[in-house]
């Protein structure tokens, strides 16, 4: 019984000990943190932005394909981001922020691998007609800015303010470098390191057809497809059958005498639809049933994600029907926005089919670096995205590893005309139902 006694004592005083020694590992790790955080908001200008700037090359130099490529490359971005960080005390933030998206976001030759500001933009859509840049979508409030032609940004004129811009825009080609032009015009970040706002979160004025409209950046998760226009008319559909249920992955309809068309926006399953693989098998019984004469995909809007998903099943269903597997019924329409692995599909079909494509060059060259991940600078929490991929390999069953394309052009060219799109005409899609 005594020895009992004895037991449950020592066990105790194991327990007790044990207890203390956590608090006390707690209370050490906590005062470490307090330190280190007092540390760091001490923390001056100078050595956060010096911090940052060696955080985005030591990044860069671990994920970024390129610099496993060249030592060359390596020893350049080196040099420049090391004399970046040892001029801070020198350069305004504006500066310093300019130096690193043109370093990121166009010298480093990747369109994947850019510094932008995924938060927030202004409510417009803008495009680059062939006559110039038009308000092609907006917010609902602004529905009646849709139509409109842009010549002005804050006091500037368009060509300056297009100068100050494209110093930051990737231009692996000529088409790719319109498309993003069109986004950078209702992009805060760059709209301020472009100098043409004081800052990101600032009001900007917009001259629309002689009429300076003023405008606020909006936060991205407070807009969606039921609250955005993409031309006159309705305010739930436009009349740009091309935007239509933009937010679904891929979506079709039948027109006029059983023509299917197919909108493939994103390369990846639907997460509120059957699995691509299903969804195209019940989509060619359907067109089996009703003897579709032609089959238009529409690509124009692909802005990538993982083509594998959809090559195998797309390509044996197409190859499985010789009556559509010719450049009479299969019709593939193709864009400026036509991006990453919407670019491989597009070039797969190409490659693989009989079929015709129609609309306007790709902006994106094969092959690519892609896969990008999210980063975030520690101290002045600049977002970025960095590619950790080179799309050169075979290995998915894709066919980009025997291109060189800068320019991947369509079988048949169609320009965009701003008045033929604000009346409601879809030049590529009249095209293709040629």
């Amino acid at each position: 019984m005594l020895q009992g006694k004895m037991d449950v004592e020592r066990r105790d005083a194991v327990y007790f000990n044990g207890i203390i020694f956590l608090c006390c590992l707690v209370i050490g790790v906590l005062s470490m943190m307090i330190r280190y955080r007092a540390e760091e908001g001490n923390l001056g200008r100078e050595a956060r932005w010096q911090q940052d700037i060696n955080q985005i090359k030591n990044d860069l130099f671990k994920y970024h394909p390129r610099f496993s490529q060249s030592l060359e490359d390596m020893e350049e971005f080196d040099l420049r981001l090391t004399t970046l960080g040892e001029n801070v005390d020198h350069l305004a933030d504006r500066e310093i922020l300019a130096e690193l998206t043109q370093i990121i976001s166009r010298d480093l030759g990747d369109s994947h691998s850019y510094i932008s500001d995924f938060a927030t933009f202004y409510p417009l859509q803008f495009f680059c007609f062939s006559e110039g840049i038009f308000v092609k979508g907006s917010t609902a409030s602004y529905h009646t800015l849709i139509g409109k032609e842009l010549t002005g940004i804050n006091g500037v004129a368009l060509s300056d303010a297009i100068s100050g811009l494209e110093r930051f825009l990737n231009n692996d080609n000529t088409w790719i470098a319109r498309d993003l032009l069109a986004r950078a015009l209702s992009d805060p970040h760059l709209l301020f390191i472009a100098g043409l706002s004081a800052h990101p979160s600032d009001e900007v004025q917009y001259l629309l057809d002689d009429e300076w409209i003023n405008m606020m950046p909006v936060f991205r998760r407070s807009v969606n497809h039921k609250n955005t226009v993409y031309a006159r008319g309705d305010l739930d559909l436009g009349t740009d059958l091309s935007q239509y249920k933009s937010a679904r992955f891929y979506w079709h309809t039948f027109l006029e005498s059983n023509v299917c068309y197919l909108k493939i926006n994103r390369c990846h399953d639907d997460p509120y639809l059957p699995p691509f693989a299903g969804y195209i098998e019940q989509l060619f019984a359907e067109i089996d049933r009703l003897g579709s004469p032609k089959l238009i995909i529409d690509l124009r809007d692909n802005s990538g994600g993982f083509p594998e998903l959809i090559h195998s099943s797309l390509m044996a269903e197409i190859k499985a029907r010789p009556r559509l597997n010719n450049r009479d019924a299969l019709r593939v329409i193709i864009g400026r926005s036509t991006f990453s692995g919407g670019t491989c599909l597009a070039y797969d079909l190409k490659q693989d089919t009989n079929c015709l494509v129609i609309g306007e060059p790709s902006g994106q060259k094969l092959p690519f670096f892609a896969d990008p991940q999210i980063m975030r600078t520690r101290y002045m929490a600049i977002p970025w995205l960095c590619s950790t991929r080179f799309y050169d390999d075979n290995e998915d069953g894709l066919r980009i590893l025997a291109a060189n394309i800068e320019l991947f052009s369509p079988d048949i060219e169609v320009s965009l005309h701003a008045r033929d799109w604000f009346e409601g005409h879809d030049s590529f899609l009249e095209e293709a139902l040629r």
